[in-house]
C-alpha cells in the first residue's frame, strides 16, 4: 500500500505539477529513505519469521526465489509492453506526450498508473530484500538508484522516453553486476 501511494504521489507530481519524472522519482525516493531512517532511528530490525525469510531465501530448482520473481515480472512486463494496447500507449506517451493525447491516450491517467506499478515493484523488491537478508536496514540500498539507471541506459532505454525493452534492462543489469564482480 505504501508503494502504491508513493507511485501515485510521483505520478501526480509529474502530471499535475509538470516536474521532471527522473528528478521527481529520485527526490521522492530520497525523501522516503529519510522518513524510513527517521522512523527507525537508523536501527535495523531483524529476526523475521522463517516463513517471511523463505520468500527471499528459498530455492526452486536450485535457483533463488528472487531470481524467479524477477524472471516472472520481466516476462509479464515484456508481454504487456509488446502486445496489448496498454503497452503501446506507454511507449507513445513516453515518446511524445502531446501526440499521444491527440490520439486519444489519457496520458495523465496512464502516467499515474505506470508510476504506481513501478513503485509497487520497488516495494516488492524491498520486501524481498528484507526477507533475503533477514533485516530491514533503512539505508541498505544507498546508491542502487544510480546503478539501476545506468543498467537501463546500457540496456537501450532512452532517457528521452518511448524506446527500450525490458530484456535490454535485464541484460544491462547483468552486465553491470558482471563488471562489479570482475573488479572485486
Amino acid at each position: 500500500a505504501v508503494g502504491a501511494g508513493v507511485g501515485v504521489v510521483n505520478g501526480l507530481l509529474v502530471t499535475k505539477l509538470g516536474t521532471n519524472a527522473m528528478v521527481t522519482t529520485l527526490g521522492v525516493w530520497w525523501a522516503c529513505q529519510g522518513v524510513a531512517y527517521g522512523l527507525t532511528g537508523g536501527i535495523s530490525f531483524h529476526r523475521y519469521s522463517e516463513g517471511f525469510q523463505a520468500l527471499g531465501q528459498a530455492n526452486i530448482l536450485g535457483i533463488g526465489t528472487p531470481v524467479w520473481y524477477m524472471l516472472i515480472f520481466a516476462a509479464a512486463v515484456s508481454f504487456v509492453m509488446a502486445k496489448p494496447k496498454f503497452g503501446y500507449h506507454i511507449y507513445a506517451t513516453g515518446g511524445d506526450r502531446h501526440a499521444a493525447e491527440l490520439n486519444g491516450v489519457k496520458t495523465d491517467q496512464l502516467t499515474i498508473i505506470v508510476f504506481m506499478i513501478s513503485a509497487l515493484a520497488a516495494a516488492f523488491c524491498g520486501v524481498m530484500y528484507a526477507a533475503r537478508l533477514n533485516a530491514s536496514a533503512p539505508m541498505a540500498v544507498v546508491g542502487l538508484e544510480m546503478r539501476s539507471i545506468a543498467a537501463g541506459i546500457i540496456g537501450g532505454i532512452s532517457m528521452a522516453g518511448g524506446e527500450g525493452l525490458v530484456i535490454g534492462s535485464v541484460l544491462g543489469m547483468l552486465f553491470m553486476y558482471m563488471l562489479k564482480n570482475a573488479t572485486v
